[in-house]
């Protein structure tokens, strides 16, 4: 009967006793020299012919598997993906790749499919679709006065407004905390530039403003004596700032 084997889902295996002439008893009952058998199990055959009687027995095991990518992934445009199949022994991509494990890079949404091979030679397929999200638009689109000013008159920074948008400020590169807001006071000198995100999660970065924030100088009055004067006199007032 030959070494034991696995069945795959929706085969048959056809068990052969040989011996051409002989009687046969197999443990389903049967008693031709093969019989084609669609289940699992252990399996016997006695062969009787001039010579006595020998039996042999296989065990068919079942090899019926399940290959499982994982649910649908989402990404941002530009970004990769992971793709990892589980429940085989060796694997084949539409891709080409045979890992078990493969990075993707799309630029569309786009459907991978794997095929997975057992012990038994058993094969199974999953697929998994990985959808492609583009990154919003992020610009500051107004700025309400110059971008040189000072301290005590800053400008209005203001990004564009979208549906699903937020937002964070950033100065020279560094995210301002709490700053999930359209429009933003820069208090200090630096390159600003807005970073929007929408609801699928991406991200984008606006075009730096270079920000100029001149201090307000302190004007100071010095008198050149007593500020308490007699009728007629005078008194010089310096001011420096």
């Amino acid at each position: 009967l030959g070494a034991d084997r696995g069945l795959c889902s929706g085969q048959t295996i056809t068990l052969d006793a040989g011996n051409p002439g002989a009687t046969y008893l197999w443990s389903t009952g049967s008693t031709t020299q093969s019989i084609l058998v669609s289940a699992p199990g252990n399996y016997s055959v006695d062969v009787t012919d001039a010579c006595g009687i020998t039996s042999d027995q296989i065990s068919i095991f079942n090899g019926a598997m399940t290959v499982n990518t994982g649910p649908d992934l989402s990404i941002c445009s530009g970004a990769s993906a992971t793709l990892t199949a589980t429940g085989a022994n060796s694997y084949s991509w539409n891709t080409g790749q045979t890992s078990s494990s493969i990075t993707v890079t799309p630029s569309a949404n786009t459907t991978y499919t794997v095929i997975g091979t057992n012990i038994f030679n058993c094969t199974a397929s999953d697929q998994i679709e990985v959808t492609v999200n583009n990154a919003p638009i992020a610009e500051i689109v107004s700025i309400s006065g110059s971008t040189t000013y000072c301290d005590n008159n800053p400008s209005i920074l203001t990004a564009n407004q979208a549906a699903g948008l937020t937002y964070a400020w950033a100065r020279n590169g560094v995210l301002i905390p709490n700053t999930n807001i359209i429009s933003y006071l820069p208090l200090q000198s630096g390159q600003y530039a807005v970073v929007t995100t929408n609801t699928f999660g991406c991200s984008s970065t606006s075009i730096p403003v270079n920000i100029t924030v001149l201090s307000t100088p302190q004007a100071t009055i010095t008198p050149s004596g007593n500020v308490t004067l007699c009728s007629g006199s005078n008194l010089q007032l310096d001011g420096n700032t």
